[in-house]
Formats: C-alpha cells, structure tokens, sequence
C-alpha cells in the first residue's frame, strides 16, 4: 500500500494543489492535521469551506484519512474541551476523521484527534484500546525527535533507519 502522510499546510493553498496532483499515485492519503490556519487574516469559517472543497477533490482522487491539529479546533465540547468541530463533516465525503477507525487491505488505522485536555485524552486511550485487538498503525499528530519521521525542506529530525529522498 502507497501512503502519502501530509500536515501542516497551514491554509497554503499551492500547497493543497500539489496535494490534489500527487494524490492519485496513492492508495491512501493521510492528512495529520494543521488543515487550517489560526494565525491566517482569512476569516477561519471561510477557511473551513475552502478546505472542504479541496477535501472533497481529494477524496474524489484516492482515499483520505484526516486527523485534527491543533490549527484546526474551532470549537469546545461540553466540557470546555477545544476540539475540530468541522472535521466530522467530512464524514459525508467518505473521509475517516477523528474518532474512526477503518481497514485498508489488511491495516487497521486508528484516527486520533488532537485533544486538548483530560477528558480527550481518555477518549483516545479508550479508542486505541479497543482498536489494539486488530493490526494497529497510529497516526501521531506530535512529531518529533523521537517520531519515525519529522523534516522540512531545511531540516530532519526523525529517525536514522529512514532513508530520505528529496
């Protein structure tokens, strides 16, 4: 299975269309959240509906995954909690978001949404343990030194057994 893992683009537009062209020479795509752009001057409820326009192409292309970063809460629960409201929407489009889980070939994958406090936290500990009786691959949202793979275009912070080609 190909895999395409993008994240962070951050409302860059040129970014989603590179997406949208390299999308189809995968079996998958998967979106690791930061959709969106808090710190962006367009307005985040139009940045929403951008976006769920380019989510719609995308699932057209290949299938999509996508999980919410913390670029991407525009709401709190009932708890006070903030979470992506939005991203459950894309449900309707045949995209797995936060709280699914889904088989792909013989590969479960577990889509855990950014949390943002206890309460969350809980819920994707109760989520990964009921997916762990099946072949689990988890989509970390907090990449880093210690992830399997964390770059930029100027820097790589992953591990040493991954061989890169840029």
């Amino acid at each position: 299975m190909r895999c395409l893992v993008v994240a962070d683009l951050h409302y860059s537009l040129p970014q989603f269309d590179w997406l949208l062209s390299a999308a189809p020479q995968f079996d998958v795509v998967i979106f690791a959240g930061d959709a969106l752009d808090i710190g962006s001057s367009v307005d985040f409820r139009a940045q929403i509906v951008v976006v769920k326009k380019y989510l719609a192409l995308l699932s057209g292309l290949t299938r999509v995954i996508l999980c919410s970063g913390n670029h991407d809460l525009d709401e709190r629960n009932p708890e006070g909690e903030k979470i992506a409201r939005w991203i459950g929407d894309v449900r309707e489009l045949g995209i797995a978001c936060d709280g699914d889980s889904l088989t792909i070939g013989d590969t479960l994958f577990t889509v855990c949404p950014w949390w943002d406090g206890p309460l969350l936290k809980q819920r994707i500990d109760d989520q990964l343990r009921e997916a762990a009786a099946g072949r689990l691959k988890r989509i970390p949202r907090r990449a880093g030194a210690a992830s399997a793979f964390s770059a930029t275009s100027s820097s790589y912070n992953g591990s040493s057994s991954i061989s890169l080609r840029w």
